[in-house]
């Protein structure tokens, strides 16, 4: 199993980051990039070489990419794909499964 809470903010938007976050956290850890999934898409590639058959891999993503993530576990082959709600009904974390 790997979990990862990665980068996921769209460059674009970091300056319009509540200034609590932005303030007490490190670019680096915020910074996805230029629609916020690039990390996340190199993790999903990546994380298939590091997991047996059947292994899952949960990504912490942003309310609004549910779908895309889905769509780029989709595309390295994972089973199982879910992507979960957080308790305000958003969509906070995707998963997925190696075959």
């Amino acid at each position: 199993m790997i979990v990862s809470n990665p980068p996921y903010i769209a460059s674009e938007v970091l300056q319009e980051l509540d200034p609590e976050v932005i303030g007490h956290e490190p670019v680096l850890a915020l910074d996805g990039g230029k629609n916020g999934l690039e990390i996340l898409k190199r993790i999903i590639i990546s994380a298939s070489d590091h997991l047996y058959g059947g292994g899952w891999l949960f990504l912490e993503i942003g309310h609004d990419q549910g779908e895309a993530v889905r769509d780029l576990l989709a595309e390295q082959n994972y089973t199982e794909i879910q992507i979960i709600r957080d308790l305000g009904h958003r969509d906070r974390v995707a998963a997925g499964r190696r075959p």
